[in-house]
């Protein structure tokens, strides 16, 4: 298979959609969108002074950019927070980004990157644990957010970038402890679980473009690949077929590089023999038979083997985890509407519709068979309650969207509303893939 995609003048239409109803992936009329664009500002990983260095340069960017393509704006601390959905809108994005507010991760010790923090008073080994409870939690957050940002893109059409401002984070890290009055050397590798949302990026067709906002540093501050940061932000880039930029003051020309990167991209497809399907990773090489050219892509696939039935523990988990999202999930296509129901206050009726081409059914007996989980809950933090079911799917025609409906409560005893939209999230049982939507309540 081979396929060219390229940015057109003229733009694709959003198909609008009837009142009050919503969804997790956009329609186009014409052609689909050359590509889409997350930027994501790193508050974990990055001191405030660089997290202010990159606010003003990427406000100096949209202030000269000229382009036209969808982009969001994310922001990581302790979790993902929504900062402005996809839009062209580059007035929208530009109020994004004036608006965003630096913070200090409790992860990094006095505002320094790659310095975890350290509770005060404590010294030796207790020091030493504090120190590697921090790394730990930076690896933690920040692999989580790769996966939901995976997941959150999947459903988009063509080839997407994550544009990650960051000051990095380590793959590795050592500490001295004493031991029976011996001092040992203890050393840690985080790199599998940080290369482990890599596949789920490069699945989503999204290749990452870290940017360091440090700009240049002399050695002493840890210039070029001796720096822990700077070392993991190329290899990820490396992964998904991104490119890396650190030591260069001139955010705001890095951002233009990063954003038209993709441009002009291509896609080569192959099928691997059967006997390949052995579940480990197999390395991929693409070259060009023209000099002066550099090719960026995915540098491996796994050839995955027949999968585990997912056990209800992981299936709660999942659909627990989505329900707190501030992003959604698009790998289950759905529309959605909420309407007060008839002669029952305080009630909605909640009309889903399911691409049931996303779910993996089974053909049995000329029919389609599988399962589904639904949860729609208030949209608040303090973990809220409302209706979860499990839905057995049997169908025989895919061509027609699934429908759902079901009647919830959003208010409470005295009548006041819960919250001002439904989360909804779908779960394949099968596979564990989501689709996610807010309904707002009129």
């Amino acid at each position: 298979m081979f396929a060219v995609r390229e940015v057109k003048v003229a733009r694709p239409e959003i198909v609008p959609l009837p009142k009050g109803v919503v969804t997790n992936r956009q329609q186009f009329r014409g052609p689909e969108p050359v590509s889409a664009t997350v930027v994501l500002m790193d508050q974990q990983n990055t001191a405030p002074e660089y997290q202010g260095r990159a606010r003003i340069q990427a406000l100096k960017y949209l202030d000269r950019a000229g382009r036209r393509e969808l982009v969001a704006v994310y922001a990581l601390d302790s979790t993902l927070k929504v900062l402005q959905e996809f839009t062209e809108d580059r007035v929208l994005l530009r109020k994004a980004v004036d608006g965003y507010k630096m913070v200090q991760s409790l992860n990094l010790q006095d505002g320094s990157n790659n310095t975890p923090g350290l509770l005060s008073g404590l010294t030796g080994n207790a020091a030493n644990a504090a120190r590697a409870m921090n790394f730990q939690r930076q690896a933690d957050i920040t692999t989580f957010a790769f996966e939901s940002l995976a997941r959150h893109l999947a459903g988009l059409p063509g080839r997407k970038k994550l544009i990650w401002i960051t000051a990095g984070m380590p793959l590795t890290f050592t500490q001295d402890n004493e031991r029976n009055g011996v001092m040992m050397t203890e050393f840690t590798n985080l790199s599998k679980q940080i290369y482990a949302p890599m596949k789920l990026l490069n699945d989503a067709n999204v290749a990452i473009y870290p940017i360091d906002p440090r700009g240049v540093m002399t050695p002493a501050e840890g210039l070029g690949l001796l720096d822990t940061g700077i070392t993991t932000m190329i290899r990820l880039a490396e992964m998904t077929g991104g490119r890396a930029a650190y030591n260069d003051n001139d955010l705001a020309e890095v951002l233009e590089a990063a954003f038209s990167d993709t441009d002009l991209t291509y896609t080569l497809g192959f099928y691997p023999a059967e006997e390949r399907f052995d579940g480990s990773p197999h390395a991929i090489s693409v070259k060009v038979n023209r000099t002066g050219v550099e090719a960026r892509y995915r540098q491996s696939y796994t050839a995955e083997t027949a999968a585990k039935p997912l056990t209800n523990k992981f299936l709660k988990a999942t659909l627990a985890a989505w329900v707190s999202q501030p992003l959604e999930s698009t790998e289950i296509p759905i529309q959605a509407a909420a309407v007060p129901a008839i002669n029952k206050p305080g009630y909605y009726d909640v009309e889903v519709g399911i691409d049931p081409t996303s779910l993996k059914l089974e053909q049995k007996n000329g029919r389609f068979v599988g399962g589904i989980e639904v949860a729609i809950v208030p949209d608040v933090e303090n973990k809220p309650k409302g209706l979860h079911q499990t839905i057995s799917v049997n169908l025989k025609d895919l061509n027609r969207a699934m429908v759902v409906v079901n009647q919830i409560r959003v208010t409470n005893n005295k009548g006041k509303l819960l919250a001002k939209q439904l989360h909804l999230v779908v779960m394949d049982q099968a596979t564990g893939k989501t689709g996610s939507v807010r309904i707002p309540l009129n």
